[in-house]
């Protein structure tokens, strides 16, 4: 099933962003996009997995991490802070330097 659904975001590909750079919540059938992303979920689910991933010996998606500089660039611009426990993700994953300088680092 995980694999289905990797292939499925990963088919879409950088559809799932918004102009804005935040990511879209959902698709549905006919490739309409809609729904308001959660500002923190969707950007720790995608960490989360690309650690599963190779935790089970498979490369990260690239799609993935692409959805992942958009998200965190998105809520860098506008903001919204960056959760202590999601900078810690994106250091560990060699995604850091999104954050370097950033100091909107929030505890959650």
């Amino acid at each position: 099933m995980a694999e289905k659904i990797r292939s499925g975001i990963e088919n879409i590909g950088d559809k799932w962003i918004k102009e804005n750079g935040d990511v879209w919540y959902q698709v549905d059938g006919d490739m309409h996009f809609s729904g308001e992303d959660y500002p923190y979920l969707t950007l720790e689910d995608l960490l989360i997995s690309q650690e599963k991933w190779l935790g089970a010996n498979r490369e990260r998606s690239e799609i993935f991490d692409e959805l992942i500089r958009s998200k965190t660039k998105y809520l860098i611009n506008e903001d919204k802070g960056i959760p202590e426990y999601i900078a810690k993700l994106l250091q560990e994953q060699g995604m850091g330097d999104l954050i370097d300088g950033y100091t909107n680092i929030t505890k959650f």
